[in-house]
């Protein structure tokens, strides 16, 4: 028995893949590509005049979006600015040398730094090639450290 014939429905039908992919958590919505208008520019300074106020609300809206079965060309560029906000504020807040080593800090950075290489990860699958992720990924990840 496979994973995905383990898992089963509420009425212990088992899901097939088509109602994997359905789940909020593994499938990612349809981009028209002919919906993005701009490609990501990770050169420009962080800028907290984006509309984003807080990580948890770039994460919150990015989660939102991700949820929908296609988005709108609106729903691109809020999304690509919330990617640049958390991309710029992991660089600027998450890369750093963690001072105080208690598990609850330790467990609060590697959970906001999962979650910031997850969501970014997806919206470059995403927005593909407009994401210019070729030019800024590479540089992005050996900036934290993993030992």
């Amino acid at each position: 028995m496979t994973a995905l014939q383990a898992t089963t429905s509420g009425s212990g039908e088992p899901f097939g893949a088509k109602g994997v992919r359905r789940h909020p958590f593994v499938r990612l919505p349809v981009v028209n590509p002919e919906d993005v208008h701009v490609r990501y520019n990770s050169a420009r300074e962080l800028s907290f005049d984006l509309g984003v106020t807080t990580l948890m609300e770039a994460y919150m809206k990015m989660r939102s979006l991700f949820a929908k079965d296609s988005l709108t060309a609106e729903d691109v560029s809020t999304l690509m600015v919330n990617a640049d906000y958390m991309a710029k504020h992991a660089v600027a807040k998450l890369a750093r040398t963690c001072r105080k080593r208690t598990a609850g800090q330790l467990l609060m950075r590697l959970s906001a730094v999962l979650v910031a290489f997850d969501y970014l990860a997806c919206t470059i699958e995403l927005l593909g090639d407009h994401m210019d992720a070729g030019s800024w990924w590479p540089e992005f990840v050996l900036r934290f450290r993993s030992d």
